[in-house]
């Protein structure tokens, strides 16, 4: 009777830690990844602002903006940068920068303008953009 129960006792103890070990833990979310770009211009002259980021519905686990440009000649163009507006868990906001021109030389332009994108991401993978 006595090496009944222990085997029992054995395998009900097996078998928690068996099912604790394949279970799934609800506190880990899952995460998903999206990449966001803007596309403004033409085969001329265009910029492109992007953010790779990642999320999982509770928060923004992380976040990388890039600057993509290019040009034909006589037209001109340099990314001047990316700045972070808010830097949070839940939202994410990035001011993407461009100096565009055309003219003969790089530092002389007929025409000039900086051009200023933004994208913001939130932690539900929602997404907007708008020119600045």
């Amino acid at each position: 009777m006595k090496k009944a129960n222990f085997r029992s006792f054995v395998i009900s103890v097996l078998s928690v830690l068996v099912l604790s070990l394949i279970s799934v833990n609800p506190m880990h979310a899952a995460t998903y990844g999206k990449r966001v770009y803007k596309y403004i211009g033409s085969p001329l002259l265009w910029v492109q602002s992007n953010v790779d980021f990642y999320y999982t519905g509770m928060a923004i686990t992380s976040a990388y903006p890039y600057q993509q440009s290019g040009c034909i000649y006589p037209n001109s163009v340099s990314n001047s940068g990316v700045s972070t507006v808010t830097n949070t868990s839940t939202q994410k906001r990035y001011d993407f920068k461009y100096f565009v021109g055309v003219g003969p030389w790089q530092g002389m332009n007929i025409y000039n303008r900086t051009v200023i994108y933004r994208i913001t991401v939130n932690k539900d993978g929602s997404y907007s953009g708008q020119a600045m």
